[in-house]
C-alpha cells in the first residue's frame, strides 16, 4: 500500500478508536478487542513498508578479505575471507566510510556487519567494496547457496589472464545453470559478470588484436557494432571465448560480449535485473561517448539519463546499486554541463547551446519530477541571474553536484 494511502488509513483508525473510547463501558470490552485486532494490522502493514530486509547475501570478490571485531582498519583481525566464499549481513553498518584499494582500484565504503557461511560462523565487519550483493530479501526465497558456492569455485579455478578460461566459464554456466530461479539467475548473472570482467582487466588480450592489420571498413564496423568476428583467427577465438571489439580514440581492443550475456540470462533473471540488463546493454551496443564527445543525438542522451535515475528511483535496493548511481549521475551531469567535445556553451562567449537549451525544456517538460529537472531548473535559474549566459558560477554548480556522492 502507498506510504501516503497508509498515512491516510492510520488517521482514520485513530478517529475510529477515539470515538471507541467514548462509547459506553458496556461495550468496553468488545472495543478494547478490535482496538488491539486493529492497531496489530496497522502496525504489521508499517513493518512491512518500513522494515528492512530479512536477508543479504554478499559474494567476497577479493582473495584474503579481513574480517574484524570492529568496524575500521585498526580493528581487532577475526580471520581473513577467501574471494568467492559468501557472508549474510547482520543489518550493522557503519556510521563511516573509508576509502581503500582492491584489486588496483579505489572504493570509497562503509564496512559491514557479516556472518560467515563457514561452519564456524565467524561474526564481524567487512569493508564494503570487498563485498558484492547477491540476493536481498526474505530468507526463505534465498538462493541455493551450494549451487552458487560451487560456481564462485569453479570460475576461481580458472585462469582470469588465460583467453580459454572464457569459453570453460560459458560452458559451465550453460550446463549447470540451464533453467534456474529468477534469484539465483540474479545472482549467477553478478557473479558470471564480475569473473568476465577481470578477465577484461586482467588478461591483457589486447595483444592480440594488435597483432590484427585493422582496414578502415573494420573500424567503422566495430564502431557500429557489426563487425563479422569470425572474420580472422584471432576475433574468432575471442568470441568463443566471450569476448567482442570495443573501439576509443581509434584503438581497438576486446571487451567481455554482453550481448552474449544478455541473451542468456535477460529472460532468466528477476524483472529489475532484466531492466538492468537492456539498460546496460543499450549503453554496450551503442556507446554514449567516445574522445571526449558524446556520439549519440544529446536528446538520446538524455533519454537514457533519465531511464537510469528513473531506474534506480524505483529499485532503491538493487543488487548492482552502485553501478546504476554512477550511470544515473555521469550521464545526469553531462547532460548539465557537457564535456570537452560536446561543450554546453560556446567557450568564448559562454552562450548556451541551442541544443542542450532544447534538451533541458524538453526534461522539464516531460519529466518534471526527476531529481535531473531540478538540477536543470537550479542551472537554469543561476543562468538567468548570469545574463543567459554559462559562467563560472555555473561551473562551480555542476562541479559539487559532481562532488556529492
Amino acid at each position: 500500500m502507498p506510504r501516503l494511502s497508509f498515512s491516510l488509513l492510520a488517521a482514520f483508525i485513530l478517529i475510529l478508536l477515539n470515538f471507541s473510547c467514548q462509547s459506553s463501558s458496556n461495550s468496553g470490552e468488545t472495543e478494547s478487542s478490535e482496538k488491539n485486532e486493529l492497531m496489530a494490522e496497522a502496525a504489521e502493514e508499517t513493518n512491512e513498508m518500513d522494515g528492512q530486509p530479512e536477508m543479504t547475501l554478499f559474494a567476497i570478490r577479493v582473495d584474503k578479505l579481513r574480517m574484524r571485531k570492529e568496524a575500521g582498519q585498526k580493528g581487532e583481525l577475526v580471520t581473513y575471507m577467501d574471494e568467492g566464499e559468501f557472508v549474510t549481513g547482520m543489518g550493522e553498518v557503519s556510521d563511516f566510510v573509508d576509502t581503500l584499494e582492491l584489486r588496483g582500484m579505489y572504493y570509497r565504503e562503509p564496512y559491514y556487519k557479516v556472518v560467515s557461511s563457514r561452519p564456524a560462523q565467524e561474526t564481524g565487519y567487512i569493508f564494503g567494496g570487498g563485498l558484492q550483493p547477491v540476493y536481498i530479501g526474505p530468507a526463505e526465497g534465498a538462493p541455493d547457496l551450494a549451487k552458487l558456492a560451487a560456481l564462485t569455485a569453479f570460475l576461481k579455478s580458472l585462469p582470469a589472464s588465460e583467453l580459454t578460461s572464457g569459453s570453460q566459464a560459458w560452458e559451465y554456466l550453460r550446463k549447470n545453470f540451464p533453467n534456474e530461479t529468477p534469484v539465483v539467475s540474479d545472482a549467477a548473472f553478478i557473479l558470471f559478470r564480475n569473473f568476465m570482467e577481470k578477465m577484461e582487466m586482467e588478461g591483457m588480450f589486447y595483444n592480440l588484436v594488435e597483432q590484427v592489420e585493422w582496414q578502415e571498413s573494420d573500424y567503422n564496423q566495430i564502431y557500429a557494432g557489426k563487425f563479422n568476428m569470425a572474420k580472422n583467427p584471432i576475433t574468432a577465438s575471442l568470441a568463443r571465448n566471450g569476448f567482442a571489439l570495443g573501439i576509443a580514440e581509434g584503438s581497438v581492443f576486446p571487451v567481455a560480449d554482453k550481448k552474449a550475456q544478455a541473451d542468456f540470462f535477460k529472460n532468466r533473471v528477476t524483472s529489475p535485473m532484466k531492466q538492468y540488463i537492456e539498460l546496460d546493454f543499450a549503453d554496450f551496443e551503442r556507446p554514449a561517448m567516445d574522445d571526449g564527445g558524446i556520439t549519440v543525438p544529446l536528446e538520446d542522451f538524455a533519454e537514457r539519463a533519465i531511464a537510469w535515475e528513473k531506474f534506480e528511483t524505483a529499485n532503491p535496493r538493487f543488487l548492482l546499486s552502485g553501478i546504476v548511481h554512477e550511470h544515473a549521475k555521469w550521464m545526469g551531469l553531462t547532460v548539465l554541463g557537457g564535456v570537452d567535445n560536446t561543450p554546453v556553451a560556446n567557450y568564448e562567449t559562454e552562450e548556451i547551446s541551442e541544443e542542450f537549451e532544447k534538451v533541458w525544456n524538453s526534461i522539464l517538460a516531460k519529466y518534471p519530477e526527476t531529481r535531473l529537472a531540478g538540477h536543470i531548473r537550479d542551472l537554469q535559474g543561476i543562468v538567468k541571474k548570469s545574463g543567459d549566459k554559462y559562467t563560472s558560477e555555473a561551473r562551480v554548480y555542476v562541479d559539487r553536484l559532481w562532488e556529492q556522492e
